[in-house]
This record gives C-alpha cells, sequence and structure tokens, in this order.
C-alpha cells in the first residue's frame, strides 16, 4: 500500500484528517489481526477442541447414513434379481448308496 500511495502515485491525495490513507489501512488490518489473535489464541472459541469432536460426529453420521441407503440398495437389487431369475430349488435327498 505504500508503494502504491509514494512510488505509484495511487491515491496520493486522498488523506483522512491530514494522514495518508494507507496508514489507516495499516491500522485497521493490525486491529482486525490483533483481535483475530485474542479470538484463537487466547479465548480459544474457534475451531476448539468440542468443535472438532461436532464436526466428526457430523461426518460419522453422514458416513453411516450413506451405508445404509447403500445395503438398502443391494437389498433392494438382489430381491429385484432373485424376481427375475430364480434359483431352482434342488432338494434331491439322496442317499450315500443312490447312484446319480
Amino acid at each position: 500500500m505504500i508503494i502504491m500511495n509514494l512510488v505509484l502515485g495511487l491515491g496520493k491525495n486522498f488523506t483522512l484528517f491530514n494522514i495518508d490513507w494507507f496508514v489507516w489501512a495499516a491500522l485497521l488490518w493490525t486491529f482486525i489481526f490483533l483481535v483475530h489473535l485474542i479470538n484463537v489464541f487466547l479465548l480459544g472459541s474457534f475451531m476448539n477442541k468440542q468443535w472438532e469432536n461436532k464436526q466428526i460426529e457430523k461426518l460419522v453420521q453422514k458416513q453411516k447414513d450413506r451405508i445404509s441407503k447403500l445395503e438398502d440398495k443391494i437389498i433392494v437389487d438382489n430381491t429385484s434379481l432373485e424376481k427375475k431369475n430364480p434359483i431352482p430349488n434342488n432338494d434331491l435327498k439322496t442317499d450315500s448308496n443312490t447312484p446319480l
């Protein structure tokens, strides 16, 4: 921002309270960065262990739902396949003495 203002001349005439715009931009960025640091490292409320566990539970539940749907689909496909091509039931009771 300093190079854009001083070297390239972009926004050279723009000042707030007689201070160049890039100073205000740098101060604003620094303030936001400090708030973020405090939030992440001191408060720990963003992406803490509890949040991580909740996300893992959501993913596990999503996978279980997908597995359940796939199992249901396999069952439906197998039953429809059996209806189309039934396997004959050969319950031939043969004695050990009976020739084949």
